[in-house]
């Protein structure tokens, strides 16, 4: 599925350019929102490529700040995807994801959730705490048929105070979470005129994405797992290719993140 939604932004007045973990012993957050910030990232997938996302505009939502992102196209990670279509709040060690999330499966139709102010991460949390919840009705005309989607995102945090070596790079204080999508899908049409569902999608886990930061740096390395087995398509009268553990790796490689 292509991905058409991206451009690029320059932008100047950088303050520290760095490929290597700044060692800092200072309290700060683990994704720094200043404009005039950017990180390049390796992806590993079935298409490879290299990231480019930028902070863009800092805009006031409900009376809280979020940053914008704008990233270089093709887009080839899937974080890459989930920040340059959304708005992002950090705080405390917090951070909030509005916008949306385009799955970047590999089907005939994109699959893009709303998410509204999922907490992707909480350095105050333990291991294994629930962070946010939220569902989701997808959808989605096709070939005169109708396909609905019923999925959940669940973001969870992983264990933190760890290190992580990407890219021969060792960054410490790192903290980590994922996201996980699941759900089912139907699709209705007519059969000689009369009104049909059929269940495509049982219930299974389309997503895993496992999420490390590093502290006053921002992400440095995602995992994400793509899944999706369809059954009864000949009865639907339409063709989707499984999906089979998809493997979508981002590493950092270098960044610079500039001061507020």
């Amino acid at each position: 599925m292509k991905r058409l939604f991206y451009t690029l932004v320059l932008i100047s007045g950088l303050v520290s350019c760095s490929s290597s973990d700044d060692d800092s012993t200072g309290v700060g957050e683990y994704y720094p929102l200043a404009e005039g910030s950017f990180w390049t990232y390796d992806v590993t997938a079935a298409e490879n490529g290299r990231d480019s996302i930028y902070t863009k505009e800092t805009l006031v939502i409900d009376g809280s700040e979020y940053q914008a992102f704008e990233a270089r196209t093709p887009v080839y990670g899937l974080y890459t995807g989930l920040l340059s279509q959304s708005f992002v709040r950090s705080e405390n060690g917090k951070l909030w994801v509005r916008g949306q999330f385009d799955l970047l499966l590999d089907l005939p139709v994109p699959v893009v959730l709303d998410l509204e102010d999922l907490i992707i991460l909480d350095t105050g949390r333990d291991g294994g705490s629930l962070l946010g919840e939220q569902s989701s009705q997808v959808v989605i005309p096709f070939e005169g048929n109708t396909i609905t989607l019923d999925l959940t995102v669940v973001s969870e945090m992983l264990d933190g105070n760890n290190s992580i070596t990407v890219n021969g790079t060792t960054y410490n204080d790192v903290a980590g979470s994922v996201i996980s999508v699941n759900g089912t899908g139907v699709i209705s049409g007519t059969l000689d005129g009369v009104p049909v569902t059929v269940p495509v999608l049982a219930q299974q886990e389309i997503l895993r994405m496992e999420l490390y930061f590093a502290r006053d740096i921002g992400l440095v390395y995602a995992a994400a797992t793509l899944n999706a087995v369809f059954s009864n398509l000949d009865a639907a009268g339409i063709t989707f290719p499984d999906i089979n553990n998809e493997l979508i790796i981002q590493e950092l490689d270098t960044y610079s993140v500039s001061t507020p």
